[in-house]
């Protein structure tokens, strides 16, 4: 823990580096995708680009007793600085025309296993240097921050592309990643030396995180939001085919623009909806994201479906802000990698075979088709909530003095 005005000055070093890590993600995954269908101009093919975009979140389950073990400003730091320098290998082999489509899919893995080390560890670190009050402000503030970030990339990514070439998002990659680096290398942040890391130790404490995970009751969190990660990573998948049908090249930047307002609005909210019931909040959501996702596939008004599918994002966001505050702010942090990164591990493990799923499905029928059963999986997700909190049990509830 640090104390004193390098609390302020340690927030304010994370904060910022957090959003301009941020930005650089928000542009490369958005052109990324955008570049796999221009060039191919296959459902299939971006599907599986998507994919393997998703895969690491998978493995994330085995970062965190890593997370948890060593210091986590050094892990934090060290993959930034891996993914910038990734970033500068990719511009180069791209200016002297040696990446192949191949090559630039499977380097979406590397840099995603990097994401998992450097997110999580970040998200384990913010707790120890703020308290939940500003810990729930400092979550909106990173989301509304990264979600107008992404709207402004979002607009500008392809222009980029166009004007100056794929390897252009690269260099503005390498140089956001490089001020985050230089930003999180000024956080203060006291280590407590856990002794030798072994092969025995690793074991144990990914058996410590699953046990922690069974003792509250986090499977019924996390098991129906993998059914509803499953359908989503369809939508996502099959959502620049699915614009460029209905609107053309510039639809998919419309639509990604109009999900970021309206989940930019979302984590404005969440703050003033902090004394709502989580329980309440994680029943609502995805309910009405269904149904708005169900009217943007079904609507034919151009215009009309442009905002459904914005309106989508704006109760999940407040339900991932939230649940998110909470496990931070109730979970052992001592254990909070291990319980973060099995949740999302459970939570994402079928979303790469969603994607693929998504591509051919668009591909075989019409890009419609995997965003009706988007909507469906968030109504089960929703009515399984439902019933669990009709039978008088809370979906997630744990004791803030809970020990592991």
């Amino acid at each position: 823990m640090v104390i004193g005005d390098d609390i302020v000055k340690s927030k304010d070093y994370l904060l910022i580096g957090r959003l301009i890590s941020c930005f650089g993600d928000s542009l490369y995954s958005v052109a990324i995708m955008w570049y796999v269908f221009e060039v191919t101009k296959d459902s299939l093919i971006t599907g599986l680009a998507s994919s393997i975009l998703m895969l690491p979140m998978v493995f994330s389950v085995f970062a965190g007793p890593i997370i948890d073990h060593f210091n986590r400003k050094y892990l934090m730091l060290t993959a930034q600085f891996a993914q910038m320098i990734l970033m500068a290998t990719i511009a180069l082999l791209f200016y002297f025309e040696l990446m192949p489509l191949s090559l630039l899919i499977f380097s979406f893995f590397i840099i995603g296993m990097l994401e998992i080390f450097e997110g999580n560890a970040e998200h384990a670190l913010s707790p120890t240097i703020m308290n939940e009050k500003e810990l729930v402000r400092f979550n909106s503030i990173v989301v509304t921050g990264n979600l107008l970030i992404s709207s402004i990339a979002k607009v500008v990514c392809v222009f980029i592309i166009l004007s100056a070439g794929i390897e252009s998002i690269y260099i503005i990659n390498f140089i956001t990643f490089l001020f985050a680096v230089l930003l999180f290398f000024k956080v203060k942040y006291k280590h407590e030396a856990q002794g030798a890391f072994s092969p025995k130790k690793y074991k144990k404490s990914i058996v410590e995180g699953i046990n922690y995970f069974k003792r509250f009751g986090l499977i019924w969190l996390a098991f129906p939001a993998m059914i509803a990660n499953f359908t989503g990573a369809m939508s996502q998948a099959i959502l620049p085919a699915f614009t460029y049908e209905i609107g053309g090249d510039h639809a998919y930047g419309y639509f990604l623009t109009s999900s970021v307002i309206f989940g930019a609005i979302a984590s404005l909210l969440t703050p003033k909806l902090k004394n709502i019931d989580i329980n309440l909040k994680i029943i609502i959501a995805p309910l009405l994201s269904g149904l708005f996702i169900f009217l943007s596939a079904h609507f034919d008004y151009y215009y009309l479906s442009i905002i459904m599918y914005g309106l989508c994002a704006l109760p999940l966001v407040i339900m991932n802000i939230s649940t998110s505050t909470y496990i931070q702010t109730h979970v052992d942090n001592q254990i909070l990698s291990r319980v973060g990164t099995i949740i999302n591990a459970i939570c994402t493990v079928v979303m790469p075979v969603g994607a693929i799923l998504g591509g051919w499905l668009g591909k075989a029928t019409s890009p419609e088709v995997p965003l009706y059963i988007t909507a469906l999986g968030f109504f089960i997700l929703g009515f399984i909530f439902m019933i669990r909190i009709s039978r008088g049990k809370d979906v997630i509830a744990i004791p803030k003095d809970a020990q592991y």
